[in-house]
């Protein structure tokens, strides 16, 4: 009740299991989870939550009424992000709630700097490699075949020597805008380098890859030159890959 007097909207939970269920049906923006619970304790569902890939940077403030250094180092060491001593005082657990939320804030703006590519607002190509690893490594779990596309806009280097630099960031947005209506949320779109965008596609067969370079295509349509009605081309490739040692370099 506090809590949503101070402004925040909170959810509760009876027990560790009913909210592992509800983090992921809904992702909240913080934690807050006793230690001591019935059918999971805070510490497995804090180990729980950080197998969420969506949640392992999730703020976790862990409750206790032990206050011996044991148990605040095994929370620290299992991943939360602080540690509150019951009773709590409700001033200063908000103060720390809100300190949480700042800089989970801070944090995710700074890894957007670091994965997002400034002029086209998706994956950079540290982004798209890390994911690209990522997706390689669940080849093995998953056992189903994973798809790259490499898409290459042609002649690009003229649309710049002809129409000058902001056209060409133009016609680099509206790509990256294509490549995305046309793919799904799981899928991970990204700009390479340059002129060249990558679309790595999990779980799907290589003939419902090439449902989505169709869909690709019909995209680029819609492609312009600023300013002229002239259309953009582009080169697209198509590689699958089953085998969890494959590296990013054979691909």
């Amino acid at each position: 009740e506090r809590l949503k007097r101070s402004g925040f909207d909170v959810a509760t939970s009876v027990s560790g299991k009913d909210a592992l269920e509800r983090i992921r049906e809904r992702r909240p923006d913080l934690i807050l989870c006793d230690i001591e619970m019935p059918e999971m304790d805070g510490l497995d569902l804090l180990s729980k939550v950080r197998n969420i890939p969506e949640c392992k940077d999730l703020p976790y403030i862990a409750l206790s009424g032990h206050s011996d250094i044991p148990m605040v180092s095994r929370c620290l060491e299992e991943g939360a992000n602080d540690f509150v001593m019951k009773p709590v005082d409700a001033r200063e657990l908000i103060s720390r709630i809100r300190l949480q939320l700042r800089t989970a804030k801070e944090r995710a703006e700074l890894k957007q700097k670091v994965y997002v590519d400034d002029l086209t607002s998706i994956y950079n190509r540290r982004g798209l490699l890390e994911a690209l690893d990522r997706e390689i490594k669940n080849l093995g779990r998953t056992r189903r075949p994973m798809s790259l596309l490499l898409i290459d806009v042609e002649n690009f280097k003229n649309i710049n020597d002809t129409y000058g630099h902001l056209a060409g960031d133009s016609v680099l947005e509206q790509i990256a805008s294509a490549l995305s209506n046309a793919v799904r949320i799981t899928d991970v779109v990204g700009r390479l380098g340059g002129d060249e965008f990558l679309v790595v596609i999990p779980d799907v067969s290589r003939q419902q890859a090439d449902d989505m370079v169709g869909r690709i295509r019909e995209n680029m349509e819609h492609v312009y030159i600023p300013s002229t009605a002239e259309s953009v081309g582009v080169s697209i490739g198509h590689v699958a890959a089953s085998d969890p040692k494959t590296s990013i370099n054979d691909l």
